[in-house]
């Protein structure tokens, strides 16, 4: 081959990497938030994105002009009709605070949550002991997967019944509450909780007048 022809050849082989690459950069980028702003509320198409650049696609369709804010930015006042792209970068992994401005009232204002998703779920195991006013963990911090929690009921001063639940509406990714039955003294059960994503996850003893109330809950981190 000669070196002219060697060169072509490079050049369409770098042309392909760059836009093969420019593809998945495409493919992997999340998709654009829509804002709908009417004169008395602002609605965001999802309530969770990745952690990282985000782009909102606002659109006004109120009769008076509204402004879109989030994170210390925000779009230029828009009339009735009028639309605009606002990028933001949500870095870290929280609920964001956003709202229609002026503001007239709580449905001008949300909350988005930044998630970060379990790239390397590890299945993992937890031992829960609960005691009248407190619930201990074996473990500080949980990894992000399928745990499975092995509760005991170990009140053996008040003898009462316990129970365990996992909360997962924290880390802003829909998740629910799951619990195990009512435990008798001595009594174990145990739970299988999927945690999909990283975050905030909180538990307690859903008997009533136990938990928060009681100090039987507490929260972990999932990694």
């Amino acid at each position: 081959m000669s070196a002219r022809l060697a060169g072509v050849a490079l050049l369409v082989a770098l042309s392909a990497v760059a836009l093969s690459a420019s593809a998945d950069a495409r493919s992997t980028a999340p998709a654009p938030v829509a804002v709908t702003i009417t004169d008395s509320a602002v609605t965001l198409s999802r309530g969770a994105v990745p952690v990282g650049p985000v782009v909102f696609r606002v659109r006004n369709t109120g009769a008076s002009a509204h402004a879109f804010t989030i994170a210390g930015h925000r779009t230029p006042l828009l009339t009735s009709g009028q639309t605009a792209n606002l990028a933001v970068a949500l870095p870290s992994r929280r609920a964001y605070p956003y709202s229609a401005l002026p503001q007239s009232g709580a449905a001008m204002g949300g909350w988005l949550y930044a998630i970060e998703r379990c790239d390397h779920p590890v299945a993992s195991t937890v031992n829960v002991s609960i005691v009248t006013g407190k619930i201990t963990l074996s473990v500080p911090s949980l990894r992000c997967g399928t745990v499975t929690f092995l509760v005991t009921n170990a009140d053996t001063v008040y003898r009462v019944r316990h129970d365990f639940s996992v909360d997962l509406r924290l880390q802003g990714g829909g998740g629910g509450m799951t619990e195990t039955r009512s435990l008798a003294p001595g009594q174990t059960a145990k739970l299988v909780v999927h945690i999909p994503l990283k975050g905030t996850v909180y538990y307690e003893c859903n008997m009533a007048e136990h938990g928060g109330e009681n100090g039987e809950a507490g929260y972990i981190t999932a990694r």
